[in-house]
């Protein structure tokens, strides 16, 4: 995806919340805040996939070009920034399926923050992408504006 971001604080870009599950708080949870990025995922019976903070490595005021993956084969979470890899993490477990109660892009459910900035593109895949293939994403149209 890219993005923009006006001002610090917390800008939340996806969240999901299962409407089958033993719990109901985040199961997928993906923000920036105060330029650290947040990603970290439950399963269904609430066990912890992967929970991971970055640095701040978003600067305010330019676009850029952020990715998240996970790989339940490797188990290794990662985040990459304009196509590079700034953090990874060993996990364990698969993903939730189940997003029945919420799903939501710039918005968190329960803690009612929103994005405030702008993205040009949001895109789910059903596979992890490679390394390759988040730096071609990388360079698409937003980069270097």
């Amino acid at each position: 995806m890219h993005l923009i971001f006006y001002f610090r604080g917390r800008h939340e870009l996806f969240n999901t919340i299962g409407s089958h599950s033993d719990h109901k708080h985040d199961q997928y949870d993906f923000a920036v805040q105060d330029g650290k990025v947040i990603w970290y995922h439950h399963q269904e019976n609430d066990k912890e996939v992967f929970n991971m903070v970055t640095l701040p490595v978003i600067p305010a005021r330019n676009w850029t070009h952020l990715a998240v993956t996970y790989d339940a084969s490797t188990m290794l979470a990662k985040v990459y920034v304009n196509g590079i890899l700034v953090k990874q993490k060993s996990a364990s477990g698969d993903l939730s399926q189940d997003w029945g109660h919420f799903a939501g892009i710039g918005r968190h459910f329960y803690e009612g923050t929103y994005l405030s900035g702008l993205i040009d593109e949001f895109i789910i895949f059903n596979y992890c992408l490679s390394d390759s293939e988040i730096k071609y994403l990388a360079q698409g149209r937003c980069s270097k504006k």
